[in-house]
């Protein structure tokens, strides 16, 4: 496709180009350590020098459902469908 003219179109050959590098579009897993819900009810009330103290690693999976970028630093919002969380 030499120049794609609308919306679909680029769809549909980014899908292709996604396997045809060998990457599955639509994984059914993902592992992760923690749901939206157990980010919330386990650090929402701790401040940022208790994070910064534990500095727990988590892996959290879900739908980015904004982006904003902020200069030198940006913000997404995340939904697993019941819970949503700013990063």
């Amino acid at each position: 496709m030499e120049n794609p003219t609308n919306l679909l179109e680029q769809r549909r050959f980014k899908l292709a180009e996604l396997k045809r590098l060998g990457y599955d579009p639509y994984p059914h897993k993902f592992d992760y350590s923690h749901t939206l819900g157990q980010i919330r009810t386990n650090f929402d009330a701790v401040d940022a020098a208790g994070l910064e103290e534990k500095k727990e690693t988590v892996r959290i999976c879900g739908r980015i459902m904004s982006l904003r970028p902020q200069g030198k630093a940006g913000f997404m919002d995340i939904s697993d469908g019941q819970h949503r969380l700013q990063v």
